[in-house]
């Protein structure tokens, strides 16, 4: 008898219906062809279409398809709705899953005659009869005109978060090529936007890796010094949080293990980031041949219009164990390219930074800092005035002074046609207390700008910088009279000798983009500086003119890409840059 209550229990459980999701946190896709369109983030399928909700429902069909931005998908042709000991069957069924509200269109009665059902918050067992439905229900799009970015036969959703394709063929130019997964992130957490690769001039991602909270990217880069090489990034994400790892690169010697962290309070008043490298030359994983670190810790704390901000930096010039010395007393690693440096310095920084402020009712605002600065090594930072200092402290304040755009054509030229003028002025005074010494520094942009229309845009800028830094009697001491012999280009430069610690550039800079289409761009920016001290090739300042020319175009509507060169009118025989700036993206 017991045996027989409790068959009797479990067959009257299996026929009860299981309970609503609160809300559906995945759904797994497997069909006989899904495509994954990312100039549309829809993801379709068709031929043998089974999906499967996190709360158990499955629905089968002929046809799929998920708008991954609307947070919508549809099944329709021979659709058999499956949840718990409910079967139904029907012609089309489509859920939008923000608002919990799933639309379906049975057979019922004799004649198989089609009905409109609404489930609501999941709930199969009750349906809501005959209610009117959205006009778009049920609506597919057309894709005709489109290529798939990727093409698969399970693809594992995470609403408004991710999808997921195992296994997978990646759409090239000359044909899909096949790879093992695809991971294709569309979340909104701005944590997963963090990056902790160093710059390269292309880089092509392989996100094979992901969930709601991690994601992990093998790169193909390219730079002049490495040439072709891979990188890896790994994401750890929340809300209020994030932490990102990386290797860069992953096949050459010289590689940097970068972490970047961040972690912040739910009424985002406090946070702590992170930043910590240690540059390592090594052959594979081996016992590298030498090794150095970074570390750069920050807390920043909100007040009522202001912030205060801790910063502190670590530096390991030598992680390694101190080497041997050669026969001619020298330090190094492996070979004399590695050295054994024994520095360790570190600094600290504490600043209060305001809040931007108005002056009176005139559209001028300002931003006022203040700060305090040590700095210690117990091999010694620098030797000043014949002495070697071990610590240092000094105090800076600074302001920002602005002048918000304002635009200069009459009252009834349209804004998209009107002239703007800003004005920004920042200035700041730094002070060594540990021996006579304090610096200047001062900013000054002027901008016109121009909106022609919706596709073009222009600015002209005129920016002034000066910097000087005043030592009184050592002025000379520490900047003698010096004449470059430049080696680069054999030639000897009189005038850096007048050069005694003050510096004064000019930069006249224009720039007009061109956006005829959300598919392509281009900008061109130009600059004419004027500076004191010359600049000098390869050794001291920047180029008199330069022209740079940058272009984004998608190549395919599943393929994008930004080209980046500058052209410096023969600056110590420098005419183009020696490479583009590329980088590729869907």
């Amino acid at each position: 008898m017991r045996v027989k209550a409790l068959a009797c229990a479990a067959v009257l459980l299996a026929a009860l219906p299981l309970p609503a999701a609160a809300q559906i946190g995945s759904l797994v896709v497997h069909a006989d062809h899904i495509a994954f369109y990312s100039n549309r983030y829809v993801v379709t399928a068709d031929g043998n279409v089974r999906v499967t909700m996190s709360d158990g429902t499955t629905i089968a069909g002929q046809a799929f398809s998920m708008d991954l931005k609307l947070n919508r998908f549809t099944v329709a042709g021979g659709v058999t709705l499956a949840h718990g000991a409910l079967r139904y069957e029907g012609a089309a069924f489509s859920e939008f899953l923000d608002y919990k509200r799933g639309y379906f269109l049975p057979l019922v009665g004799d004649g198989a005659q089609p009905d409109r059902w609404t489930f609501l918050d999941e709930d199969y067992a009750a349906p809501a009869l005959g209610r009117e439905m959205p006009g778009d229900a049920f609506e597919m799009p057309d894709l005709s005109a489109d290529h798939a970015f990727i093409l698969s036969t399970t693809a594992r959703i995470t609403p408004l978060t991710g999808v997921a394709f195992s296994p997978a063929k990646i759409y090239t130019p000359t044909g899909y090529a096949p790879i093992p997964d695809y991971y294709q992130n569309f979340s909104t957490n701005p944590n997963f936007a963090q990056n902790s690769l160093n710059g390269a001039t292309a880089d092509l991602g392989y996100p094979f890796l992901g969930s709601p909270n991690a994601q992990t990217v093998l790169h193909l880069r390219y730079d002049s010094i490495n040439k072709g090489y891979l990188a890896i990034e790994q994401h750890l994400v929340s809300k209020y949080a994030y932490a990102v790892f990386s290797i860069n690169p992953l096949t050459r010697p010289q590689k940097q293990y970068n972490f970047l962290g961040s972690l912040k309070t739910t009424d985002n008043r406090f946070q702590v980031t992170s930043f910590d490298q240690v540059s390592s030359f090594q052959y594979g994983f081996s016992q590298p041949w030498s090794s150095s670190g970074f570390e750069n810790l920050q807390f920043t704390y909100a007040l009522k219009n202001s912030f205060l901000q801790l910063t502190g930096n670590w530096y390991q010039n030598s992680l390694l164990g101190e080497p041997q010395p050669d026969p001619n007393g020298a330090y190094w690693y492996g070979d004399p390219g590695h050295p054994w440096v024994p520095n360790h310095p570190s600094n600290f920084q504490l600043a209060w930074i305001g809040a931007d402020r108005r002056i009176n009712k005139v559209p001028v605002f300002y931003r006022l800092r203040v700060g305090e600065l040590t700095a210690h090594d117990g091999y010694g930072l620098g030797a000043f005035g014949g002495t070697t200092y071990t610590s240092m402290w000094q105090h800076f304040i600074g302001a920002t002074i602005w002048l918000t755009p304002q635009k200069l054509s009459g009252p009834r030229t349209p804004g998209d046609h009107s002239f703007y003028f800003g004005l920004t002025y920042d200035r700041q005074r730094t002070v060594v207390t540990s021996f006579p010494r304090f610096q200047d520094q001062a900013t000054t942009t002027a901008t016109l700008s121009r909106q022609n229309g919706r596709k073009f845009s222009s600015y002209l800028s005129y920016i002034i910088t000066n910097q000087g830094d005043f030592l009184g009697p050592l002025q000379q001491q520490i900047y003698p009279p010096t004449v470059v012999n430049n080696p680069f280009d054999g030639k000897t430069y009189p005038g850096y000798a007048a050069f005694q610690g003050f510096a004064t550039q000019h930069d006249l800079q224009a720039a007009v983009n061109f956006t005829p289409t959300p598919y392509f761009s281009l900008t061109l920016q130009g600059d004419a500086r004027k500076d004191f001290p010359e600049p000098i090739p390869y050794f001291y300042g920047n180029p008199p003119y330069s022209l740079t020319a940058r272009t984004t175009f998608r190549i395919s509507p599943t393929l994008s890409a930004t080209i980046q060169r500058s052209y410096f009118f023969n600056f110590g025989n420098m005419g183009w840059s020696p490479t583009f700036s590329v980088q590729l993206g869907p």
